[in-house]
């Protein structure tokens, strides 16, 4: 349940418990504000299921947010130096945004311009940054 479904739920359960007359009008408006709850957690995008090893970010998309689903690989530095044995090639770390949640529902990547899916592949650069962080500071969860 999202929060403003709890939300609207709690506030119906109040509104019962301070009148009895009107708990029939209430029941009527209880309905119409669940459904307007579930319809606007579809909209924004809560509870979304994302696929198998991927990640999910809200990212910036115009004047609004996108959830934006994508593959993210680390990279890592070369090692040159010691024995042949020891030595490898570093990689760049690798992003590839798969789709994105607006309004309801899902689009792919593909639809959005070239420069959208830069501004969100440094968005995502960044947010795995501070992750990376918090996880060396023990803050993950």
């Amino acid at each position: 349940m999202s929060p403003q479904t709890r939300r609207a739920a709690w506030l119906i359960e109040q509104a019962k418990r301070k009148g009895s007359a009107q708990i029939d009008r209430l029941d009527a408006l209880e309905n119409t504000i669940l459904v307007l709850c579930a319809d606007l957690a579809v909209m924004y995008g809560d509870d979304l299921t994302v696929s198998k090893g991927c990640e999910i970010a809200e990212l910036i998309f115009g004047d609004g947010v996108a959830q934006v689903e994508f593959e993210y690989r680390a990279g890592y530095a070369s090692q040159t130096s010691g024995p042949p044995e020891r030595c490898y090639e570093g990689q760049d770390e690798e992003i590839t945004i798969l789709r994105a949640y607006l309004h309801g529902s899902w689009h792919d990547a593909d639809l959005f311009a070239p420069a959208v899916l830069t501004s969100w592949d440094a968005q995502i650069s960044e947010i795995a940054a501070q992750n990376a962080e918090d996880r060396k500071h023990g803050e993950w969860a």
